[in-house]
């Protein structure tokens, strides 16, 4: 078992702030760049995917290869912020658990996050590469013909990238979970009121965006505070 020495004595709390201050910012960019190109994407949506009728009367859908393309490039800054957000965060807890054994289990299973994350948004691009090719598979179909019968190849490869989806968004959920914990415990570490409000803000959506804030704002009157020889660092 570790002892908890005085905040004063903690030599990796300086660095660990400075981890900490970066990735609330981190956080705060993805945020805000994730909840635009979700609104942008709702307002387009509606034009860029119909389902109407060919010539010969079978079902045609159209899908905007645009939309999804932009869709990706979104998708993919907003991953590599956040993988980069929880290196960051990992960072921190790492410096955290050399005095504080609190920090032990966040700092191992933010891992799965970081595997989940990047694979996550693999198997999304290979699903929205499928759905392409179900849509073109079903526009090729002569009238009265089967769908599931004529397109079960690509019908299956879909299935197979959902179930990888799914696969990802677990790891990347006890991951997330990880990092949730290791910010709630963050308030007894540093005597900080403001860091379990943040793990839970962090559970919501646009609601994370003021977490985010709170983890940048504390973390930097934190560090600013121990420079100055505060009170409660002494």
């Amino acid at each position: 078992m570790w002892t908890t020495p005085p905040l004063a004595t903690r030599s990796s709390d300086p660095a660990a702030l400075s981890r900490l201050k970066t990735a609330g910012l981190l956080g705060m960019i993805g945020a805000v760049l994730g909840w635009g190109s979700f609104i942008v994407n709702t307002l387009t949506s509606s034009t860029s995917t119909a389902v109407t009728n060919n010539a010969s009367g079978a079902p045609r859908l159209s899908i905007s290869s645009t939309t999804v393309e932009l869709l990706l490039v979104v998708a993919g800054i907003s991953a590599l912020l956040v993988v980069v957000q929880l290196a960051y965060f990992l960072g921190a807890f790492r410096d955290l658990r050399e005095f504080d054994e609190d920090f032990e289990t966040p700092s191992k299973l933010i891992w799965l996050a970081l595997i989940g994350l990047p694979l996550l948004f693999l198997s999304l691009a290979l699903l929205l590469n499928s759905a392409l090719a179900v849509a073109n598979c079903v526009n090729a179909l002569p009238p009265g013909a089967s769908a599931s019968t004529s397109c079960s190849g690509q019908l299956g490869a879909a299935a197979g990238d959902a179930l990888l989806l799914l696969f990802a968004a677990v790891l990347s959920f006890v991951g997330w979970v990880a990092l949730l914990l290791g910010v709630w415990r963050l308030e007894a570490h540093f005597r900080e009121p403001n860091f379990r409000p943040v793990a839970v803000l962090m559970i919501f959506p646009l609601l994370n965006l003021i977490g985010f804030f709170l983890v940048w704002n504390s973390s930097r009157r934190l560090a600013s505070a121990r420079t100055r020889g505060a009170p409660e660092f002494l």
